[in-house]
């Protein structure tokens, strides 16, 4: 889908105005798989003494209208949307997000009409827009525009597949992801890693270990290594998952050093924080969350951040078929997010990507992928099916 969104701010100077615009669209950079090389703008804004200003923006999303609406609505909540005052003037920092015109796979423009929602937006049909070149309206503190952190569907298998059904799943999502808007990555088996990441060179798929162990070699029987991880051709490895926490007794200081060995190793790693249903009842979520990542990956330099993938899973909601409501989900991502940005800066915060891990499946996902913190899914039991696994991806 392809939508030209207005963002409008009542700032007073151009310059705040596309200060705002672009803060609305680092808030949807969840939402969005691409936008267009250029702005574009009212021509009685852009270059007009008129305060009110709307730069438009062409972006590309996986999302239907009222998902995008929703989406947009969600962004001018965070950034403190308000309304016209009793003299029918907006008060300063409003602003307005407006769908304007909407096209689908085909470029065929999409009409739709609801009490919520006109497309094309009547208030747009009769206007020009003019093209702004980006280099005319980006300066180097918008780094937004130019840089979206990684959006991603991995899906785990568990304990699941032997070795020749894995091969015939791993060969169907091969055939059929060509071109994702996404990363897409699945975590198999330790007796499927060489086979499948073999079968997967050259595509856009990549394959992770559902583990590793937390030394680098020795008489430990029946583990697995980072090293002998790597060497089989993954490039991601799940850790701290929580079924290895509950069943395995992983602590703190033993994930600790299983991320130490992986990234010493040149693994990426899939990171899993959550907090199981009594502690969610209790109301200790974000408590239990801060400490999992204190505990075992907030003393990693800035620079081994960057190989971090964090994945929240609600552990109540892990094949249960209960799930985060899309609001539980993003109030909580927004929470780690902000304390991956009190640990290692904004800029890094915004470069995290964060899965959501619960019970994610083909008919939920574009509703809990419309929330700005939730970059993917860690999916589970629909990873098992090729059909499922793949209108996931296609949702992100």
């Amino acid at each position: 889908m392809t939508y030209y969104l207005s963002l409008g701010s009542n700032l007073g100077e151009r310059e705040q105005t596309i200060n705002r615009a672009l803060a609305c669209l680092e808030e949807l950079a969840g939402v969005i798989t691409s936008r267009s090389e250029f702005f574009y703008s009212a021509p009685w804004g852009y270059n007009s003494p008129n305060p009110f200003c709307n730069l438009c923006c062409c972006v590309e999303t996986n999302l239907q209208p009222l998902q995008m609406l929703q989406a947009t609505q969600a962004v001018e909540r965070r950034l403190g949307r308000s309304h016209k005052t009793a003299d029918g003037h907006y008060e300063d920092r409003t602003i307005d997000i407006d769908l304007i015109r909407a096209f689908d796979g085909n470029g065929q423009e999409i009409r739709w009409e609801t009490e919520t929602l006109t497309l094309p937006h009547p208030l747009w049909q009769q206007r020009e827009f003019v093209r702004v070149p980006l280099q005319e309206i980006i300066t180097k503190q918008h780094k937004t525009i130019e840089h979206m952190r990684t959006r991603m569907v991995a899906g785990n298998w568990k304990m699941n597949k032997n070795l020749q059904e894995g091969v015939a799943l791993a060969t169907e999502l091969k055939e059929a992801v060509k071109d994702p808007k996404c990363a897409v990555v699945i975590g198999t088996p330790f007796i499927h890693l060489a086979t499948v990441a073999e079968l997967l060179k050259g595509s856009p798929i990549k394959v992770a270990a559902e583990n590793c162990a937390d030394h680098e070699k020795g008489a430990y029987t029946g583990e697995v290594s980072a090293e002998m991880v790597k060497s089989t051709g993954a490039e991601y490895v799940i850790l701290g998952h929580s079924e290895r926490r509950q069943y395995y007794a992983e602590s703190y200081e033993m994930l600790a050093e299983k991320v130490r060995l992986a990234l010493a190793n040149g693994l990426k790693v899939i990171f899993c924080i959550g907090e199981v249903k009594e502690e969610r009842e209790a109301g200790k979520q974000n408590e239990v969350v801060k400490a999992q990542l204190e505990g075992s990956v907030f003393g990693l330099s800035a620079e081994e951040w960057k190989n971090i993938v964090l994945a929240y899973e609600p552990v109540w909601a892990i094949g249960t078929g209960l799930t985060a409501t899309p609001e539980q989900a993003q109030e909580i991502h927004a929470y780690i997010r902000s304390l991956v940005a009190d640990k290692f800066g904004k800029e890094a915060a915004e470069d995290t990507t964060i899965l959501y891990g619960g019970s994610c499946n083909e008919k939920n996902a574009a509703e809990l992928f419309a929330c700005p913190d939730i970059d993917g899914g860690l999916i589970g039991g629909a990873a098992l099916v090729a059909d499922k696994f793949l209108a996931i991806i296609a949702a992100r």
